[in-house]
């Protein structure tokens, strides 16, 4: 079973909620249990392959069985509209590494505010 599409995440630009929230799922389509994954990262780039956030502190979200890992924007983060990709990087117990999603990129858009 393939990994379910991730979705695409909108805001406004200088906006910091809602946080982004990810379910990580295994190559299989199953969901990646996070039990004992730390640290926990998130890093976000420009159209231009520019890092605008990279490696920033993301945290488990409820039960690690859940696979859910969030990242809270700070206000620095959304401070230029436009589209952009994003993944979660995560460190397990005896090091091993992966990154989230499996395939792809999170695609998040930050609109304009209307001044």
């Amino acid at each position: 079973m393939p990994a379910p599409t991730i979705p695409t995440f909108s805001l406004k630009q200088g906006d910091t909620l809602p946080a982004l929230v990810v379910t990580c799922y295994k190559g299989d389509g199953t969901i990646q249990d996070l039990t004992g994954a730390t640290p926990t990262t998130f890093s976000l780039w420009d159209q231009n392959h520019q890092p605008v956030i990279a490696d920033a502190p993301a945290t488990v979200v409820g039960a690690p069985t859940n696979g859910q890992l969030q990242y809270a924007w700070q206000t620095a983060d959304t401070q230029n509209a436009g589209a952009f990709e994003g993944e979660f990087h995560v460190t397990f117990s005896g090091g091993g590494k992966l990154s989230f999603p499996s395939s792809g990129k999170i695609q998040v858009y930050i609109e304009p505010r209307i001044e």
